[in-house]
């Protein structure tokens, strides 16, 4: 989220030496000063391995010591905080220092022979059986160099793959599903491998009705005799009871759903115990009633907190059906897109029915609710280019609304700015959005069954915004039917109908004068037009829910168009055009094409430092009943989240340079594209460094006289990409990262000649940009 960005950063031509830096890089210079006499500061670690080997990032993992962190590859900061401290720790002022840094890693020839076996079991594991790590120990004037040489020589690899089986029935679905196996003749004989394939094996199962079963009951036997380092593997499944190999695995069917509303999970476990466990527990204590509805029971203190029907409709485990883990993930996901519910959790006890390797369940979905309503107010500063302004705003939402876990949610803003520090030349902006979300997927002429198959909430959302500024006043009224599902980290969204409305009921005679011409493209822009759209949106991560210290990636897209269904059904009744376009009343209604895709990963280098990029593209085409983008829909560059080096909306598009103010009008374009590298580096307590470059420009796809320079020509419009580079101090406090990042422009594609390589000449003011921002660009 942006917050504000600040203008401009002058910067001298005469450079002074920072104080700070210097004596931290002096501290970094003497290593040695709180290593202890006989011992040796581990200065570093090097690995050698073979290509074919799995990487050296990887490798490293299984280090047991390493040394202190560097940033940025370079300078041991840490180190260099540590030494400024003094001997003496009852001072605050060493403590704090201390604190800040950490302390010298003092080389252990244990640990270095722990990391050696480690790498080899590693090795080992990836089907090099023979593989062999040597270490070499290196000493130099009271530090130590490490070096771990890793070679695999011939691998083990595969030769054939089957299932042993077993007179248990359970052998059936395992048979008809080894086509879909994991392991492979010829692949590594990998032990991840293998334990990805007991995963595979046990939810097969568990999806049809053997809740007990775990990967446990599975094992490989692998047979290397063949010779040639090939090995066959036979997978084996154990019996239900060592005791009596004929008792076969038992399927669950679940029998009775239990909705604990608001009931802690001790009270049924305590209350089953008092009887015996045979699942006869009917919860008619004085303190919980008990509403049957066939085979579900809503157990619940006073009154329930929601429908009971909601929590029977968002439930997908099914009584009298097989146990299904998969069933169980989906209940679990949609209990918990219910707004109402703050906390789930599901249990299932064996009640002690059933005949055969049969036997019934009972479930419990233990529902701690939410808080019903909730209400917030913010208030914040803003500045852009200079021109200072505040920003409020007051949400509303009630989590309960119909007593079915509808959410209706209100939101109002308000800004105002003053624009060239003149009050009577001012910037307001007010607006609001009354949004209701239903928990289920509501849509005409679809059958019960098939909207159980989508686990998506359905939004019904109105807003409303009045911009004035000295050049126009705008009015945008819109409504939209959403609906929002997931599945997983996979999140999408699609918008059935959005219709917006704009209305430009002022706009100044000069700006429309300068502007708006009658050749000029922004004319469109500034006049009463609809927009009728409907789009599709996505969003996947690969990062595991509270999982920090691994890589991962982000992959976003989303496709929009909007005035198809208009202009058809105008062409078909061969309406009349005022002009060349179809209009509603007089209002022309737009016509487009708007797709965008972000791919951004995270790589994890060391426990301190990661390393971030991230390439972006959008491109959108008017067409039909359109010339030009409506303005809302058009892109920009610059700002806290793109290219860091300009400010908001102050880049391109192509070559084009924009006046000595925002030239917000102009600065737009159809095309945009946007790419990032940041080094992340944990420094000390909460905070965190960050060395990035972003490259971007945004470009028209058709020539217009407004904006010289800005037409993308797939020739030559590498020439055109912006780059900036800079520095980053970002505070992580778990729940929101606070950012503020100072950008150079490295080079500026509007200027001319020598002139666009501005790290040559860092001599202007708008050469920098400094942004405030929450979470990271990428």
């Amino acid at each position: 989220m942006y917050i504000c960005r600040l203008g401009g950063l002058y910067l001298m031509t005469t450079y002074k030496r920072l104080l700070l830096p210097l004596v931290l890089l002096m501290a970094a210079c003497q290593p040695l000063k709180y290593v202890p006499a006989g011992e040796h500061l581990l200065d570093k670690v090097e690995i050698r391995s073979e290509k074919h080997l799995p990487s050296t990032t990887t490798i490293k993992n299984y280090l047991y010591q390493e040394p202190n962190d560097r940033f940025l590859g370079l300078i041991s900061l840490n180190l260099g905080w540590y030494n400024l401290s003094g001997p003496d720790t009852s001072k605050y002022i060493n403590r704090l220092l201390r604190n800040m840094g950490e302390p010298p890693v003092l080389y252990d020839e244990m640990m270095t022979e722990r990391s050696r076996q480690a790498m080899r079991r590693f090795l080992m594991s990836k089907g090099y059986l023979n593989a062999t790590v040597d270490t070499a120990v290196q000493y130099d004037n009271g530090k130590v160099t490490v070096t771990y040489t890793l070679k695999g020589h011939q691998p083990y690899r595969i030769r054939s793959y089957n299932f042993e089986g077993s007179p248990d029935s359970i052998s059936k679905p395992i048979f008809e599903a080894m086509p879909n196996a994991l392991i492979k003749p010829e692949a590594l004989l990998d032990s991840k491998m293998l334990d990805d394939e007991r995963g595979r094996v046990t939810r097969l199962l568990q999806r049809q009705g053997h809740y007990n079963i775990n990967k446990d009951y599975f094992f490989f036997r692998v047979d290397s005799t063949y010779g040639d380092h090939f090995a066959d593997v036979r997978l084996g499944i154990r019996p239900w009871a060592p005791d009596s190999p004929a008792l076969m695995h038992p399927r669950h069917r679940v029998d009775r759903l239990f909705f604990m509303m608001d009931v802690p999970m001790s009270s049924y476990i305590r209350l089953s115990d008092q009887q015996g466990g045979s699942g006869s527990a009917t919860f008619d204590v004085a303190d919980y009633d008990t509403l049957q509805m066939g085979n579900y029971a809503i157990v619940y203190r006073g009154k329930p907190f929601v429908n009971p029907d909601v929590l029977i409709q968002n439930c997908r485990i099914r009584p009298g059906q097989l146990y299904d883990i998969q069933e169980e993930e989906r209940t679990y996901a949609r209990m918990n897109a219910l707004q109402l519910i703050k906390y789930t959790n599901i249990r299932f006890r064996e009640n002690g029915s059933g005949t055969g390797r049969e036997r019934g369940l009972d479930g419990y979905i233990v529902l701690t609710p939410n808080k019903k309503q909730r209400f917030t107010a913010d208030l914040e500063g803003t500045n852009t280019a200079g021109d200072l302004g505040v920003a409020g705003s007051l949400s509303f939402s009630n989590r309960n609304l119909f007593h079915g876990a509808e959410m209706l949610q209100a939101n109002f803003r308000g800004a105002y700015e003053a624009l060239s520090a003149n009050f009577s030349n001012d910037y307001t902006e007010l607006g609001g959005e009354l949004s209701l979300v239903l928990p289920d997927f509501r849509m005409p002429f679809l059958s019960a069954d098939f909207k159980r198959r989508v686990d998506a909430n359905t939004e019904f959302a109105l807003s409303y915004q009045n911009m004035s500024r000295p050049e126009f006043l705008r009015t945008i009224a819109s409504a939209s039917v959403r609906y929002n599902w997931s599945k997983g980290m996979l999140r999408q969204t699609l918008d059935l109908i959005d219709l917006s409305y704009v209305y430009m009921p002022r706009v100044d005679s000069t700006f429309k004068a300068r502007y708006l011409t009658g050749s000029s493209y922004l004319r469109y822009s500034y006049e009463d037009h609809f927009i009728l759209r409907t789009g599709y949106s996505f969003s996947f991560s690969s990062a595991a829910p509270g999982v920090t210290n691994r890589s991962y990636y982000t992959i976003r897209g989303s496709l929009e168009s909007a005035g198809n269904t208009l202009y058809a059904a105008y062409s078909l009744l061969n309406a009349p055009k005022t002009g060349d376009s179809y209009t509603i009343g007089n209002i022309n209604f737009a016509q487009y094409i708007k797709g965008e895709f972000e791919y951004a990963k995270s790589a994890v280098l060391n426990s301190r430092n990661r390393l971030a990029y991230r390439a972006g593209l959008g491109i959108a085409m008017p067409y039909g009943n359109s010339r030009i983008l409506p303005f809302e829909k058009r892109f920009f560059s610059g700002g806290a989240n793109s290219v860091r080096g300009w400010s908001v909306r102050t880049l391109g598009p192509g070559t084009y340079k924009g006046g000595s103010s925002i030239d917000f009008m102009n600065q737009s374009g159809d095309l945009k594209l946007d790419m990032g590298l940041e080094y992340r580096s944990v420094l000390f307590w909460k905070l965190e460094s960050a060395l990035f470059a972003d490259l971007g420009n945004i470009w028209t796809l058709r020539n217009y006289s407004g904006q010289p320079g800005g037409q993308f020509n797939p020739a030559d419009f590498y020439k055109d990409i912006a780059g900036s580079a800079g520095l980053g101090l970002r505070a992580d406090f778990s729940y929101f990262l606070l950012r503020l990042d100072l950008g150079m422009k490295v080079y500026d594609p509007s200027l001319m000649g020598n002139e666009r390589w501005r790290i040559l000449s860092i001599d202007q003011f708008d050469d920098f940009a400094v942004h405030l921002a929450i979470g990271y660009p990428f």
